[in-house]
């Protein structure tokens, strides 16, 4: 199990959600809060595809794929060493789950090695992040941020 997780639960079909978090679809949460785009190098969602996450301080973050599950929503990628955030070692998953035909959950979670501030630091910062993410996919299909429940942050 990784060790920074959070999931959350939305009143709306998980293909709704994934258009939001897919390996391209992230480019629909440019105006989160928490990115200002993205951009590709590899648009196919293949292993090795090459994706540039946009952030508010102007930087850009690279983020390779690593595993693409065709038979659900569900992803992995690293972003490697290097990057402009204080981490090592980084290992993501995205994964969308159907609850019913109506409801779905979003997990994210990954693994890393903070290197300038600790654990709980980390967890803060990017729960705020994640946060942000679910609220605005939550605003964008229904027009209200009450849509979601966070349902666990992981350890």
């Amino acid at each position: 199990m990784p060790e920074f997780e959070t999931t959350f639960r939305f009143a709306y079909p998980a293909e709704a959600v994934w258009q939001f978090v897919s390996w391209t679809g992230v480019e629909r949460l440019a105006g989160s809060g928490a990115f200002t785009g993205a951009s590709f190098k590899d648009r196919d969602p293949a292993p090795g595809a090459v994706r540039y996450t946009h952030l508010a301080d102007g930087s850009r973050i690279e983020e390779r794929l690593s595993l693409h599950a065709t038979d659900r929503l569900y992803y992995e990628y690293v972003i490697p060493d290097g990057s402009t955030l204080p981490i090592r070692g980084y290992r993501g998953i995205v994964e969308v789950t159907p609850v019913s035909a109506h409801e779905s959950t979003l997990r994210l979670a990954h693994d890393c090695e903070p290197v300038s501030s600790g654990r709980a630091e980390w967890r803060e910062a990017w729960l705020k992040m994640e946060n942000a993410v679910a609220d605005f996919i939550a605003r964008q299909l229904a027009g209200s941020a009450s849509s979601h429940v966070e349902l666990s942050q992981g350890t």
